[in-house]
């Protein structure tokens, strides 16, 4: 094998860069609570700020193309109020129209809503988030005090359209408080801003389509369904979308050659480049499809540029395997020959700070397998190896040396 520079800065005419098509997003934020609940209504400066954290996450996880605007259904007093406490909508909803409860409670609102503001307002949105308080225990969910539930729960037609009750349609619900126990609020407490943001940007990624995704990984996709929910949730705003959600969601192309580079051959140590995955512009992503390999890796750098890669437990590159907790490669050294390099991956539950198999080494290679525990499964092997040493990171983009060799 040859050795040789991987030049990443490519001249490409500018006729031949397709400009990314950016859709816009029409929401309805709708605020209700049930008779029973005595919350507060949120101040002008916590709504906007919930607005906008969701429009900023997804601006920034889809590079620019995905743009949300917010308009609000509020009463004149603030909240929509239902005519029963939630302990009567649990009881009385019809399964064959409604998901649970909340999905009756849901309809009657909106049914106020139409009253007040006719269809026209619901003829220009495509988007119902529905702003609730607290149903206490079994709202959303059996057995589970939970934050949100990604679907309205109820078919709801208005200006000869309709929002479906099924997740990834018509809408989702969001509550803003909750006492994570008894069946009725005691302390009417908002949750904090982070937690309601993460459960905001999770139930708005289903309504784009993804799917949960695996538990054990962790912090390191927002579908992730363990750090839905209940008391467990940490307290801090919801970790990125992972390599495959923004993919599968078209904000970047893997096959495009510009914005994703594919290596299909092997070479050895070659200096290879990456901007900053958040970066709008340039090469952020490495994709390696060997032919017979049984699966394909993705190699991209992060920085900890913003508030959602900041819950990742350090800068470097991250490798990624499809359905697998990714490893993360950062530099334990300023100096300028990077030799210490640390390679950790997290265990099952998830937690950045419970590492298993922590090892210092200068290179990361595919054939490194750390200590088997639990449950966890050891790399599978594949027709070729990996290797990744003399990492040089800065702001805007990463530079290391990368090797790929055929060969069991």
């Amino acid at each position: 094998m040859k050795s040789g520079i991987l030049y990443i800065f490519v001249f490409i005419p500018f006729l031949a860069l397709a400009q990314p098509e950016v859709k816009t997003v029409s929401v309805l934020a709708v605020y209700a609570c049930d008779s029973n609940d005595h919350y507060p209504f949120p101040s002008d400066s916590m709504r906007q700020s919930l607005y906008e954290r969701l429009s900023g996450f997804y601006k920034i996880m889809s590079y620019g193309q995905h743009i949300i605007r917010v308009r609000e259904a509020i009463n004149d007093d603030g909240f929509f109020v239902s005519k029963h406490p939630a302990s009567y909508y649990k009881k009385r909803y019809d399964k064959a129209r409604h998901d649970h409860g909340f999905a009756m409670f849901n309809e009657e609102i909106l049914e106020q809503v139409r009253r007040k503001f006719g269809n026209k307002v619901f003829a220009e949105t495509d988007i119902i988030i529905m702003f609730g308080t607290d149903g206490g225990r079994d709202w959303y969910i059996n057995r589970v005090n939970a934050t949100g539930y990604g679907a309205l729960g109820v078919t709801f037609g208005a200006a000869q359209k309709t929002f479906h009750r099924r997740p990834g349609s018509g809408g989702f619900t969001v509550e803003l408080g909750s006492d994570y126990g008894t069946p009725e609020p005691e302390d009417d407490q908002f949750l904090s801003l982070q937690q309601i943001h993460w459960t905001l940007a999770h139930e708005y990624g289903h309504w784009l389509g993804l799917r949960h995704r695996p538990k054990r990984l962790g912090i390191y996709s927002l579908l992730t369904p363990e750090l839905y929910g209940n008391a467990r949730m940490p307290d801090y705003g919801p970790p990125p979308l992972d390599i495959f959600e923004i993919i599968k969601l078209g904000w970047l192309n893997e096959n495009d050659g510009i914005r994703v580079k594919i290596l299909n051959k092997p070479f050895a140590k070659r200096l290879v480049g990456l901007m900053e995955i958040r970066n709008t512009k340039g090469l952020v992503l490495l994709k390696i499809d060997m032919p017979g390999a049984k699966e394909k890796i993705y190699v991209s750098y992060h920085n900890q540029s913003n508030l959602y890669d900041g819950v990742y437990p350090g800068r470097g590159l991250l490798i990624w395997r499809k359905g697998r907790v990714p490893f993360l490669i950062r530099a334990g050294s300023t100096q300028s020959n990077k030799k210490s390099v640390k390679i950790a991956r997290q265990d099952l539950t998830g937690k950045s700070t419970d590492f298993w198999g922590s090892v210092e080494t200068d290179v990361f290679s595919y054939d490194l397998t750390p200590a088997r525990r639990g449950r966890q499964t050891p790399i599978r092997p594949e027709p070729y190896h990996i290797e990744i040493d003399n990492i040089q990171l800065s702001t805007e983009k990463v530079l290391f040396r990368l090797s790929i060799a055929a060969g069991k």
